[in-house]
């Protein structure tokens, strides 16, 4: 008699059974994920944030123990990688500094004759250079710093008490017009100091504009405090470029230190640069061309230096966030940012008006990236999403009472500065 083995099913999981097991990963996923991306984002903003308040402290430090004597800084850098990061930097000194169509009438002017030397029309210039005391310290992928320029401060005025719009003079910030009501508005400020041809040594804007701009903190050398200057000023940064520059021979002393991109010490550069009797080294000392090389080597219309002023509130915030908050599709690959990247093509500092739908109007994309930074992010026609970049995000109010009308999400960080003291203080929106 022949015996059959009994047969043993293994245990299998019916299609309902799996159905459950998948619907409880997907929920577990969808609970985790948003805690996950909160928990990293707060990290993050923490990481950003102690950046910031270190780099002060290291600025404070600087100008307390500057080797040049002059106050310290910290320069907000961006380049057009998509990188930000803070510099340390000291003052070298300062000199008068020939302005692109600074004559009266196109008269006098950097490349305008005649400048006649201490008569002609100018603005005198501090120069600051990256600290050798302290190492720039970068802020976390996508996190930027904005600063606050307060009405007034996007005008100069020269020797002559002529006003002219230099720093910040893009064109959504109303370009080189003086009268232009931007001008006289408050606006938070984006470190536009990437945006520029490396391949030139000055910008290619034909009517002058400036190619670099950003803004410092500045302390006094003497107390650490912040110091009451509003005066522009110049950081030394050479472009990383060999293109547009003099041939470099070394045996050729009157020549070869205008090269800065050679110098083995900036501060010791920019003093030369400063003091300098004959930067043309054409052998004729202090005439015109010497004071209009002088700012062609260290001036604002050099692509060397970033234009800077100083400012005393700071906003902190991710870029994309902000792009998100004023109804952009995203930022700009290239830069990681709302600005395109520099083109010979279409030279300037630029928006990527690409990155919104509809009508484009850079001056209601500038209203609405002040808006949603000082908080007031809801209450107008684009506060919905989808609204579109010709339309205000704000009502002009800051409410968080849904009984008073639509309430408002500030995520920004802004800080101010202790005039006294050099403190970062966080500001209540």
């Amino acid at each position: 008699m022949t015996r059959t083995k009994p047969t043993f099913r293994r245990p299998a999981f019916t299609i309902v059974e799996l159905m459950v097991v998948v619907g409880i990963i997907v929920l577990l996923v969808a609970v985790a994920v948003p805690s996950f991306n909160a928990m990293t984002y707060s990290a993050t903003r923490s990481l950003a944030e102690n950046s910031l308040r270190r780099s002060v402290t290291v600025a404070r430090d600087v100008s307390l123990r500057s080797s040049q004597g002059g106050d310290g800084a910290i320069v907000f850098l961006f380049d057009a990688s998509g990188q930000m990061s803070i510099v340390p930097a000291e003052q070298v000194g300062t000199f008068k500094d020939v302005v692109p169509g600074g004559g009266q009438n196109g008269i006098g002017g950097i490349n305008e004759p005649p400048f006649s030397g201490f008569f002609g029309q100018y603005i005198n210039r501090d120069v600051f250079v990256p600290s050798g005391l302290a190492e720039a310290i970068p802020l976390p992928a996508f996190w930027n710093v904005r600063g606050y320029a307060p009405g007034g401060l996007m005008l100069d005025s020269m020797n002559s008490g002529r006003e002219i719009a230099e720093w910040y003079n893009s064109e959504h910030y109303g370009g080189t017009d003086p009268g232009d009501l931007t001008k006289i508005q408050g606006n938070w400020v984006f470190p536009e100091s990437g945006f520029y041809d490396a391949n030139r040594s000055a910008p290619a804007t034909a009517d002058g504009s400036t190619g670099r701009q950003s803004f410092m903190v500045r302390f006094d050398a003497s107390t650490g405090a912040i110091t009451g200057s509003l005066r522009s000023s110049v950081l030394v940064d050479p472009r990383p470029s060999e293109a547009d520059r003099d041939t470099y021979n070394p045996a050729d002393r009157r020549r070869a230190w205008r090269r800065v991109d050679k110098a083995d010490d900036l501060g010791v550069w920019a003093s030369r640069a400063i003091q300098d009797a004959n930067p043309d080294a054409n052998g004729t000392y202090y005439n015109d061309e010497d004071f209009r090389e002088r700012s062609r080597l260290i001036g604002s219309a050099s692509n060397d230096t970033v234009l800077i002023r100083p400012v005393s509130r700071l906003a902190l915030a991710d870029e994309r966030r902000l792009a998100a908050g004023i109804n952009a599709n995203g930022l700009n690959k290239a830069t990681n940012s709302l600005f395109r990247p520099y083109s010979e093509s279409n030279p300037g500092i630029r928006l990527d008006d690409s990155l919104f739908r509809g009508a484009f109007d850079a001056d209601t994309v500038r209203q609405n990236i002040n808006s949603w930074i000082s908080g007031d992010t809801h209450g107008g026609p684009g506060s919905e999403r989808g609204g579109l970049p010709n339309q205000l995000i704000g009502d002009g109010e800051i409410n968080f009472d849904p009984d008073e009308g639509p309430v408002d999400q500030p995520e920004a960080s802004i800080f101010t500065l202790s005039p006294y003291t050099g403190e970062l203080l966080e500001l209540d929106p």
